[in-house]
């Protein structure tokens, strides 16, 4: 069995902070809606349904965007990522938040497909489904390891939400250079895609 390339490791460790950040609005969305009085519970599951639906638009447009942008948009969608969780953070009304929701769904229906086609295209079929199954592994390690790194310096409410956006921030960057650096992969739909 051969090993799994550097690449693919470094874009699901990535792929992992991506996660653990974006769970910052799963985990405290709810929390700063609530509390500040901004929607009731009834609204709390349409303000989440929206983050879906977010998530859905750009997973049904991946084709084009990917088209356009190649995998340019692994440190896109860290940026939209940070749009998205900024606005959380300063909207002060049900509407306001829920855009920012809107958009991070938006980035995660990105980074999804753009993280699993660019992890298999750095591998031989044969290892492809090992390099999705370990994609998948970082996207869990990060959504379930967000609670309990966030626990120990910030308290529930809007301070995870601009630890979020500020860390995407900088994952824009560092997702940009670990994407340039990467090969562009063994297949040949990968080698005519831009890095």
């Amino acid at each position: 069995r051969a090993k799994l390339p550097a690449g693919v490791y470094w874009i699901t460790i990535l792929f992992g902070f991506f996660y653990m950040l974006w769970y910052t609005l799963i985990s405290n969305g709810a929390i700063v809606l609530l509390s500040e009085k901004m929607a009731i519970p009834a609204q709390i599951g349409l303000a989440f349904a929206l983050v879906t639906l977010g998530a859905l638009v750009s997973s049904v447009s991946f084709k084009w965007l990917f088209k356009a942008f190649g995998f340019l948009l692994l440190p896109i969608s860290f940026a939209v990522g940070a749009v998205g969780l900024y606005i959380c953070f300063v909207g002060n009304g049900f509407f306001i938040f829920t855009v920012g929701g809107i958009l991070t769904g938006i980035a995660a229906g990105i980074s999804v497909p753009t993280t699993m086609t660019r992890i298999s295209g750095l591998v031989p079929y044969s290892a492809a489904s090992r390099a999705i199954a370990f994609g998948f592994f970082g996207m869990g390690a990060g959504g379930f390891l967000q609670p309990l790194v966030f626990n120990l310096f910030s308290k529930p409410g809007r301070e995870p939400l601009i630890i979020g956006a500020l860390g995407m921030l900088v994952f824009t960057v560092v997702m940009y250079c670990v994407n340039r650096s990467t090969p562009v992969g063994l297949t040949a739909f990968s080698e005519a895609v831009p890095a």
